[in-house]
């Protein structure tokens, strides 16, 4: 074995006087002899550095940047695997489909029917739910201070310029005086998924299933479809996601889970659904409460009320 003065030395000594055949013959060697001694080390204990093949030293894995650079080698930079997009995370969006099947020629076996089936659809999430913080609390419920909920100075301030915005809006809108200021009102508050909301949805219908959602079998059949084919199986677990409908669909749902609650696993339990109504039922509920407060036919006297208004233009073809 050659003397060694440093690991530069011994280096540059190896690659200088060694052929291609005979470092390939002695990194066989080496290799060999790599094998023999971890044999060794397994049995005895007893081996020793001395004992591994000079040629373990030479390795360049075990070289920092620094003797790296002592040896005019520039370091290799790590490769750059590519990576997949985050998939999107979406919701599914379903409602009863009911029509009536008139026959023009009834018999006892062939009669009018009431079909009573379920629309679907998958609406994929604007803002990706996968880079939302799934942390439990730092805090317990007996621990936590009401206090915190509070508004605080930031909060008012921030629901002054709120209300700032939406009261310009009120203004210009109603007011013949301020509509010309109507250009320079904020009409969307500025938030940090701005961009995103400002897209349009993109949905898939998902066909038809031939369920009636107000018979309860049908309505668990129907869950578990949702659960079986649209949730997500991860790593650590389920994947949750919104499942959206009427409210009185959404009652139905949060009963029929709760039927499963005693479920082995996840998926038997439903876990993997988490119910909510849709906002245009909300708005639709809204719109037959100002029906039927201002369609009132005791209301006809009431001045500003719809009846009235019919009364005064004569306009008793609107109903």
């Amino acid at each position: 074995m050659y003397p060694m003065k440093s690991m530069k030395q011994d280096l540059e000594f190896f690659f200088t006087h060694r052929t291609v055949p005979n470092i390939l013959e002695d990194l066989s060697l080496s290799n060999t002899a790599t094998c023999t001694a971890t044999e060794t080390t397994a049995t005895t204990s007893t081996a020793t550095s001395k004992d591994v093949d000079a040629l373990d030293i030479f390795t360049f894995s075990g070289l920092s940047n620094e003797d790296l650079a002592d040896l005019g080698v520039a370091p290799l930079s790590p490769t750059a695997y590519p990576t997949s997009p985050t998939p999107p995370t979406y919701s599914i969006i379903f409602d009863n489909l009911d029509f009536y099947m008139q026959t023009h020629h009834q018999s006892i076996s062939h009669t009018n029917k009431s079909i009573h089936w379920i629309n679907h659809m998958c609406v994929i999430d604007r803002v990706n739910s996968l880079q939302m913080n799934e942390h439990k609390p730092a805090n317990t419920l007996s621990s936590y201070d009401i206090g915190q909920s509070l508004p605080g100075p930031d909060t008012q301030d921030s629901l002054r310029i709120e209300y700032i915005v939406l009261g310009s809006r009120i203004l210009t809108h109603y007011l013949e005086a301020f509509k010309t200021l109507s250009s320079v009102v904020v009409h969307h508050i500025p938030h940090k998924f701005s961009e995103e909301m400002a897209r349009p949805s993109t949905d898939y219908p998902l066909g038809l299933l031939l369920k009636d959602e107000t018979q309860t079998a049908d309505l668990v059949d129907v869950l578990q479809h949702f659960q079986r084919e649209y949730v997500p199986r991860c790593p650590n677990g389920l994947h949750k996601i919104l499942v959206g409908g009427d409210r009185l669909t959404e009652g139905n749902c949060r009963n029929a889970q709760l039927m499963f609650a005693e479920g082995v696993s996840e998926e038997e339990r439903l876990e993997g659904l988490v119910f909510k109504f849709e906002d245009w039922h909300a708005i639709r509920n809204l719109f037959e409460i100002y029906h039927h407060i201002f369609f009132k036919e005791a209301s006809a006297k009431d001045h500003s009320t719809l009846l009235a208004n019919m009364n005064l233009l004569r306009s008793v073809t609107l109903r």
